[in-house]
């Protein structure tokens, strides 16, 4: 199966998710599934085989709300049983969701390593885990995130000690829950030159691209590197774009009338 196959098969597994829990970050999620796709598939050394490995390198989800959409990739691609979806977000014995501490504590869910809950986390973390180790980190945290100032602590501590094994990945589509990124603390318009200034390479890319979020995270660098990757907050469903209302789908399924939209891909842009 293709790219653009396992890409749909991955966001029929989305859809279907969120809609039987009845709750869900859809559009946080569509930003970044091909992010994570490609960093699980074709880039973090990170299989079935070694998902329980000290030494096998580390994907981090820091912007949370896109926890649906990381389970869903990892469904995909073998690395959690696709049957752990019919518990996401439920209330009872529920071992996936918006923040995994307690299922990643006490479930033996190999391939996801960090549960960030809050915001502002996973950067922080990914330094601590690359610091002194020789495998790779990747961090995806979103730009709305980037407001959080332990990030810009992390940021400042990476270009100083050029920890290089970690890559740092801004989901940057502009919008968060109650408005546009610009429009509350601009951290969207010159964010390549700010985290330039402390001392890394910044690589910037299409985010729905799998050719060129490949070639970014396989580009060798001088600096630590940043992939900057432009992104569509809700991309494939038109109607959440065009109504937009920014929280209005920000964690609700769909209406019947719009689940099977997306589910017969009549939505997809």
């Amino acid at each position: 199966m293709n790219d653009e196959l396992r890409i749909r098969r991955v966001k029929q597994y989305l859809f279907q998710t969120a809609q039987k829990a009845r709750v869900g970050h859809i559009p946080s999620s569509l930003s970044s599934v091909e992010i994570m796709y490609v960093l699980y598939n074709k880039i973090a050394n990170i299989t079935k085989n070694n998902a329980n490995n000290l030494d096998r390198d580390r994907v981090i989800i820091s912007k949370e709300h896109a926890r649906l959409g990381q389970v869903a990739v990892l469904a995909d691609a073998g690395l959690i049983d696709s049957k752990l979806l019919d518990k996401f977000m439920c209330d009872e014995d529920s071992i996936l969701g918006h923040d995994l501490y307690g299922a990643v504590s006490k479930r033996n869910i190999d391939a996801i390593d960090v549960a960030c809950g809050s915001l502002g986390h996973g950067l922080p973390f990914g330094v601590g885990l690359a610091w002194d180790s020789k495998y790779n980190v990747y961090v995806i945290v979103g730009d709305g995130e980037l407001q959080e100032g332990t990030n810009w602590e992390s940021i400042i501590f990476i270009g100083a000690k050029k920890l290089k094994n970690i890559t740092l990945i801004i989901d940057r589509n502009n919008q968060q829950i109650d408005n546009y990124v610009t429009n509350i603390v601009d951290t969207y318009t010159n964010i390549a030159r700010q985290i330039e200034a402390f001392g890394f390479d910044v690589l910037e890319c299409d985010g729905h691209n799998i050719d060129e979020l490949e070639r970014v995270f396989n580009a060798k660098t001088a600096k630590p590197k940043c992939v900057i990757a432009n992104t569509i907050k809700g991309k494939d469903c038109r109607f959440a774009l065009n109504e937009m209302g920014f929280g209005r789908f920000h964690a609700a399924p769909f209406s019947e009338k719009n689940f099977q939209k997306v589910c017969q891909g009549t939505e997809i842009l």
